[in-house]
Order: C-alpha cells, then sequence, then structure tokens
C-alpha cells in the first residue's frame, strides 16, 4: 500500500513496536488484549484504508484486498 509500519502506526494509533510484533507472532492462541489490538487495526485498515479481509470457505481460501482505488496515501509521519 506504499507506506511502513511507521506511517500504519501513526494513521491507526497503535504503536509501531506493536505492529512488529503482529507481523513476526505465529502463536495460535491469542489473549484478550491481542484481540482487541487486532480488532482495532482491523477497523482502521477497513473502514480507513479501504481493505478488504475474505476467510477461507469450501471453495476459496482466505485472502486480502482493496475495495476501490486509494485516492491518496495516508499521511506519514515527519
Amino acid at each position: 500500500m506504499g507506506f511502513d509500519q511507521a506511517a500504519l502506526a501513526e494513521s491507526s494509533g497503535i504503536s509501531r513496536k506493536t505492529i512488529s510484533l503482529i507481523e513476526v507472532d505465529a502463536r495460535e492462541k491469542i489473549d484478550q488484549r491481542r484481540k482487541e489490538v487486532l480488532s482495532k487495526l482491523r477497523k482502521h485498515l477497513e473502514d480507513d484504508l479501504d481493505v478488504q479481509f475474505f476467510f477461507a470457505t469450501e471453495k476459496s481460501g482466505e485472502g486480502v484486498r482493496l475495495t476501490r482505488a486509494r485516492r491518496e496515501s495516508p499521511k506519514r509521519p515527519r
């Protein structure tokens, strides 16, 4: 999408360190605090950045796509 962890952190209100940890965390069990952070990040991606998540079904796998062409990039930190 053309921006890095720092820009995503600023636009979502989630720390860059937390975003970095989310990217490398492969645990299957997720505690309540982590669920809340992931929910906040997902809501931001869907509502503000036009990202659509697809979950696996019998006919297709999971995935992510932009729902429409983005008009402008999120504001980047200076």
